[in-house]
């Protein structure tokens, strides 16, 4: 018995660039550039209570955390997770 192997006709493919665009995983350039927004964006938020530690020798022990700077360690653990994954 003799296989076949049978091909799609040319205008059935999807070239890259449409790909990446309907892909949701691994590869898909517009996740990893959001997650990279996301990582800057935590870093970003960050510089407030750095700034005010500035008379304190930028030391931020004892200093109560904003919930800023909560959601800014969320978004730079969860950007780097996404780009990495994204990839």
């Amino acid at each position: 018995m003799i296989s076949r192997v049978h091909s799609l006709p040319a205008e059935n493919l999807i070239t890259g660039t449409e790909a990446s665009r309907i892909r949701f995983g691994p590869g898909n350039r517009l996740i990893f550039w959001a997650s990279i927004a996301a990582v800057t964006f935590g870093i970003l938020m960050q510089l407030p209570m750095l700034y005010e530690a500035r008379t304190n020798h930028y030391r931020l022990a004892g200093m109560g955390i904003p919930p800023a700077m909560y959601l800014g360690m969320v978004l730079i653990v969860v950007g780097t997770v996404v780009a990495v994954w994204a990839l």
